[in-house]
């Protein structure tokens, strides 16, 4: 997926919008399902990072509410900032360095997972362009505000599936060689 900045309302060079609403819709219906199951596999993600949060802090059931009131209040990237640090802050205490890099290469995946969330969630579908070409935020800097506009092929969402359960695999397979080693622990 490639990116073109353009002024917010300018449309950048060779985008084409559909001659009718019939054609819109069917390229919508076509890209639907990949968009739908990145968000599926986004919040199943999500679930499973509020999950091994709530599991690195709580004891209890009366806990859980307390640490599920906060997750609720959170955003996603807010959520892998949390995980990550006491993932770290255990891993540090603890003196376990063999998984100073799986953590990094974790929250490295995670973070990309949430700038995809990001670019999903926020996209203007609506106005999708023949080229799959749509706009998807904008974005200011000293140099101006820009319109980001971005390519969506079905190719590029199949690997983003496919990134995103392989982030929620690592995070998995990560939370259980840290609880492995928290279990068998002797200082």
């Amino acid at each position: 997926m490639s990116e073109i900045y353009e002024a917010p309302h300018n449309i950048p060079d060779g985008f084409e919008y559909f001659d009718s609403e019939e054609e819109l819709q069917k390229a919508l219906d076509q890209i639907a399902p990949y968009v739908g199951r990145v968000i599926i596999e986004l919040n199943s993600l999500e679930s499973l990072i509020d999950f091994a949060t709530k599991e690195i802090t709580s004891s209890s059931e009366g806990q859980d509410r307390f640490v599920y009131t906060f997750l609720s209040k959170m955003q996603f990237r807010d959520k892998v900032d949390v995980l990550t640090s006491l993932y770290g802050n255990a891993v540090e205490s603890l003196d376990f360095p063999d998984l100073r890099d799986p953590l990094k290469q974790l929250k490295t995946k995670l973070v990309t997972a949430c700038e995809k969330r990001n670019t999903y969630a926020h996209t203007d579908w609506s106005e999708i362009g023949k080229n799959n070409l749509v706009a998807t935020k904008y974005s200011a800097n000293r140099k101006g505000v820009f319109r980001v506009y971005r390519t969506f092929e079905i190719d590029d969402m199949e690997k983003d599936i496919e990134f995103i359960v392989e982030s929620s695999e690592a995070l998995e397979h990560f939370d259980e060689m840290l609880h492995d080693k928290i279990h068998s622990y002797q200082p």
